[in-house]
């Protein structure tokens, strides 16, 4: 019977690409008509215009795809375009926090630069994905589940131990960590796994406990962002019901981001250990009592958190008066250290964006990290004209590893499982392009590299 199922779910009638080009004719000029009236200018009109197509994409893609390179450029549009909108409406007041040029001059750079990566991010589609994805699932419902477990197990056991090894290991063990959603989506598409919804819900409590042990929310907003993308195509919901999902997702993101600097500081400080949940529901319930949470002052914190234009117009007003472009240095360097283990090369930089952000902001960072984003590094590098071309370069590079980890699933089915940790860091639009590109490179050598052990010496069938 749970087989049956499976099937019905796996062989549902999907919408065809063709039906979004329809629909794309008629949304797209009323989606930018409704922008003139809520924008202060074009450009930004078409940006926003640009954020709700991809929303609705996003949407409508759900019922057939992965859509990983939608979202790429959907948290993209959001941070780089929609943030900055939002700021230069009336949010836009922090000392630092705050666009540092004009909406045209910022959106100049922006709108073209989020089209251009959009475009490179479909330069490599692949024909047959959908194929692929359907016979890829087919053949893994019936793949033993321990193989799951053990993933899983793989991925709980995998940070205490880093934490007892030398430094050039944590990056590996760090992907270790990830093993355990990878066996998440096993057991998902699984016709024999027992107990399933409880060994999913254990997982992705796991998640939420290490996020609040932490205070640290942005792997537990991304990990619910791919586990509901794959969730969604497993259970063929509705559109009301994505819908709902993702208004029910936007509110958790403004709560976390209600308490999170308060909580944080208090987990930190030591001052709440062995008492995260009750803290967090503490905090969460003062501020529920006190009214109103969409008060403007909680709103305007809400929008410095999900802009990122701050920094990239910061990099604008700063580069090339204070500090000179950089005409491709810090990419070669991105390049060369991604392909040079730390072993071999233990001078590399270190990931967490803190050279680069003082370099090109001239802020100092104490105690946290920040990323100036791919677009803002392509402008510090190459300016606005060269940044369009670098962001429609970086789109194409991430769409010929999407698609050609899509079309190796021919052989490796299990591959399309493990899109989300190969493009966990991808999906960031603050991080920027040496963080990307080591991730991506990294991770691609480690899924092989497990896939051909597995294979070989434990004769998985993946």
């Amino acid at each position: 019977m749970q087989s049956n199922r499976s099937n019905k779910r796996l062989n549902i009638s999907y919408r065809d690409i063709t039906d979004i080009k329809k629909d794309r004719r008629y949304l797209i000029p009323v989606f930018f008509i409704l922008s003139l009236f809520v924008t202060h200018g074009w450009l930004s009109a078409v940006g926003l215009t640009l954020f709700v197509f991809l929303l609705f994409r996003f949407i409508v893609e759900l019922e057939y795809r992965f859509p990983i390179d939608t979202v790429i450029v959907l948290i993209a549009s959001l941070q780089w375009i929609v943030g900055p909108i939002l700021a230069y409406s009336g949010y836009n007041t922090h000392f630092k926090y705050h666009m540092y040029v004009d909406e045209d001059t910022y959106m100049h750079l922006a709108v073209p630069g989020c089209l251009l990566f959009w475009f490179g991010l479909t330069l490599f589609k692949n024909r047959q994905e959908q194929a692929i994805i359907r016979s890829s699932l087919r053949f893994l419902k019936d793949v033993p589940v321990k193989y799951a477990y053990v993933l899983i197990g793989i991925g709980i056991v995998a940070p205490f131990v880093g934490k007892m090894l030398p430094l050039y290991l944590d990056f590996i063990f760090c992907l270790l960590e990830v093993f355990k959603y990878v066996g998440f989506l096993f057991v998902l598409f699984s016709d024999h796994a027992k107990r399933k919804w409880w060994v999913l819900g254990g997982v992705y409590l796991i998640t939420c406990l290490a996020a609040l042990k932490m205070a640290m929310f942005h792997d537990l907003i991304l990990w619910s962002l791919f586990l509901g993308i794959y969730l969604a195509y497993y259970l063929k919901i509705s559109m009301k019901t994505k819908v709902l999902f993702l208004v029910g997702g936007f509110f958790m993101i403004f709560i976390i981001q209600l308490v999170k600097m308060q909580f944080r500081s208090e987990v930190w400080s030591g001052a709440v250990k062995g008492n995260e949940i009750s803290a967090y529901r503490e905090l969460v319930s003062e501020q529920m009592s006190e009214g109103d949470i969409f008060r403007h002052n909680v709103v305007e914190t809400f929008i410095f958190r999900i802009n990122q234009g701050w920094i990239i117009s910061r990099i604008m007003d700063y580069v090339p008066i204070q500090e000179p472009f950089a005409n491709g240095e810090t990419v070669k360097v991105a390049i060369r250290d991604a392909l040079v283990p730390r072993l071999l090369n233990p001078d590399k930089k270190k990931a967490g964006g803190q050279e680069n952000y003082t370099r090109f902001t001239g802020y100092e960072l104490h105690g946290t990290s920040m990323g100036i984003s791919v677009l803002g590094e392509g402008y510090a590098n190459y300016g606005v004209t060269g940044a369009w071309l670098f962001m429609f370069a970086v789109g194409a590079i991430f769409s010929f590893a999407l698609s050609q980890t899509i079309n190796y699933a021919r052989k490796y089915p299990s591959l399309i499982l493990w899109l989300p940790m190969i493009f966990l860091q991808v999906v960031k639009a603050e991080t920027e392009f040496y963080v990307v590109f080591n991730y991506l490179i990294k991770s691609l050598i480690m899924v092989a590299l497990f896939i051909w052990y597995a294979r070989k010496r434990l004769n998985w069938t993946i």
